[in-house]
């Protein structure tokens, strides 16, 4: 459904020009005294967009050579994933009833009749980054039959492994060791006005601002001051946001021993290494840390007021999503012991 179709078409929005598609944003009334079976559309995402490629190739070789069974092998793959921001682009407005709210109506589709917002949440832009990795590993291994009672089976496998990055370079990420505390930005503090009514006050000068300011950002506040510690990709850090390419060494090993050579009773054991890639939405959500992408949620307020962001200056931008800058690869050590006895005919302990 479309705003326009809805009759939603002068609907008021923070960032218009982030909105993609015509598409009604996402209203909330599911707490509160309507209940929480009422029904929404979770549009705020609209249009989401999710491409997912790879390009792989694999080479295996093997040589039979006596009591020796001998394999190599070397294996590539490039990954493509283009995916849109997990982010409330369209909009996000929830008109649930709360005691905390000055403008409340007691009831949420009142709320929504009369312009009554809790939150009302938009992200600045629609980002859809490019995130890209590329693996390349390979192997040697052999399997020994040393005599009628041992067989040794032993490898090496090598990675080389790049991270996962978004080369249209459209996210961001926070490095503590750059957060400088003296251009820490000043936040309004709790505070009561002459008349005892709880008020935010600026630390520096004793203004007062409206109980919802409490926590955020006193104007004017640099840039420099807003995004202390975030670094972007190709200004302030390199490309990947990564410290390189991780190189990884992998031995296996597996023995067999067949205690009476008859096959009775047999000993076996087992010892690897094994790694992978870190969980993918550690880099997704990359492109949510601003200053790449805000997201501001305003909190108690009419939509007839909402004209633009500025309208209501230095509201939360949402929670940053940065990386660990050290790439490092999981590990997995895996081992195993046995021991296998034939009691009798066709039973084996």
């Amino acid at each position: 459904m479309t705003r326009a179709g809805a009759g939603l078409g002068d609907f008021p929005a923070l960032y218009p020009d982030a909105i993609n598609i015509d598409t009604i944003p996402d209203m909330r009334f599911n707490s509160g005294r309507v209940g929480g079976s009422a029904g929404y559309y979770q549009t705020n995402l609209h249009p989401f967009s999710n491409v997912n490629e790879t390009y792989d190739a694999i080479l295996n070789l093997t040589k039979i050579w006596g009591s020796h069974n001998t394999k190599f092998g070397v294996y590539f793959q490039h990954s493509y994933k283009a995916q849109s921001a997990f982010a409330s682009h369209n909009t996000q407005i929830s008109f649930i009833d709360s005691t905390s709210n000055p403008y409340d109506s007691n009831f949420g589709y009142a709320n929504a009749a009369l312009g009554i917002f809790n939150t009302f949440t938009q992200a600045n832009k629609y980002a859809r980054p490019e995130y890209v990795y590329t693996n390349v590993e390979w192997y040697a291994q052999d399997n020994w039959k040393v005599n009628n009672k041992l067989t040794l089976d032993y490898g090496v496998r090598f990675y080389a492994l790049t991270p996962q990055w978004d080369e249209s370079l459209q996210v961001s990420t926070f490095l503590p060791d750059r957060w400088s505390a003296s251009n820490a930005p000043p936040l309004y503090v709790p505070g009561l006005d002459s008349s005892g009514k709880r008020v935010g006050v600026d630390p520096a000068t004793g203004n007062t601002v409206v109980e919802r300011f409490i926590g955020r950002l006193v104007p004017p506040t640099t840039d420099a001051q807003r995004f202390n510690g975030t670094a972007q990709p190709g200004q302030d850090i390199n490309d990947r946001l990564y410290s390189g390419t991780a190189f990884k060494i992998s031995p296996r090993l597996g023995v067999v021993y067949d205690l009476t050579g008859e096959g009775r009773t047999i000993v076996r054991g087992g010892f690897g290494i094994f790694y992978d890639r870190p969980q993918g939405n550690t880099v997704f959500n990359t492109v949510l840390t601003p200053p790449s992408m805000l997201n501001p949620s305003l909190t108690w307020g009419t939509l007839q007021n909402l004209t633009a962001s500025t309208s209501d200056p230095y509201a939360p931008l949402g929670g940053m999503q940065p990386t660990a800058y050290d790439f490092i690869p999981p590990r997995v050590t895996a081992w195993n012991v046995g021991i296998q006895h034939k009691l009798m005919h066709a039973i084996v302990l």
